[in-house]
């Protein structure tokens, strides 16, 4: 297909390194590397989805407790490409929620800021992989199907 090259307002040039001083924008630079796998990536999302993933109609709200950040993957594996972080503080809103062997899943109800067609999974607890809480449930939400009123 056709390969678009688009500068953003030259932010990678700022003086001294300012722009990657907090991280965000080495994020975004990696995303550019990433852009011909999205397409799969999005297919692993709705397959989750299929393959069990809840999902919630009140959602679910999530506080970021592991410092510095926690990351919002693609899909819900630690495999999965990064597309954003959340800083620690962070309110995660989830929308869907998923088990796997790595712990539970949410899925951000809020769209990545680079990529308005794309929602990031979270992992709640890092035991699989070496690290503790990353994510503490503030409120609980109402999953499709409950007959909560």
């Amino acid at each position: 297909g056709m390969r678009r090259r688009e500068r953003g307002g030259g932010g990678g040039e700022a003086p001294g390194g300012a722009a990657v001083g907090n991280g965000v924008s080495l994020v975004e630079v990696s995303l550019q590397d990433l852009k011909p796998q999205l397409r799969s990536h999005d297919e692993a999302n709705e397959a989750a989805v299929r393959c069990g993933a809840r999902r919630l109609v009140s959602p679910a709200r999530y506080r970021v407790t592991f410092k510095p950040m926690v990351y919002l993957r693609a899909a819900p594996a630690t495999s999965a490409a990064i597309l954003s972080i959340g800083p620690t503080g962070t309110l995660i809103e989830a929308d869907a929620t998923l088990a796997t062997h790595e712990g539970l899943w949410v899925r951000s109800r809020r769209p990545v800021a680079v990529d308005p067609d794309r929602r990031g999974w979270a992992l709640v607890h890092g035991g699989a992989v070496g690290l503790g809480e990353l994510l503490a449930l503030e409120e609980p939400g109402v999953y499709e199907g409950d007959a909560r009123m």
